[in-house]
């Protein structure tokens, strides 16, 4: 199916429903995660102890439920608009860096 103003391929309605849910998605989780990094800038000499526990099990957690939530998804939908395949992989790159700083850091 083709749009003929643009001439570009029509999503399937069942696609743009899948768009729209994911930039909600993101939307929530990055609305979520800015008033934490505020709250963690106010209580930052407060709970400096935990951020060797706090980091690896967030990035875990984080890590699992992505890529439970990817698969799900994809067996579900089939296709992924583009700007959420770049995400995914760039966030699995980010943690795998983060990963890497910490044990770095753990080891000098």
């Amino acid at each position: 199916m083709r749009c003929m103003a643009l001439g570009t391929p029509a999503l399937p309605a069942t696609d743009v429903v899948t768009e729209r849910r994911k930039r909600a998605d993101l939307a929530s989780s990055a609305g979520a995660g800015l008033p934490g990094f505020r709250l963690s800038a106010l209580v930052a000499e407060s709970v400096a102890g935990f951020a060797l526990l706090v980091i690896p099990v967030g990035g875990s957690l984080h890590g699992w439920g992505t890529i439970a939530k990817h698969a799900l998804e994809r067996s579900a939908e089939g296709r992924e608009p583009l700007w959420s395949r770049v995400l995914y992989w760039g966030c699995s790159v980010g943690l795998a860096l983060l990963a890497a700083c910490l044990g770095w850091a753990l080891l000098r």
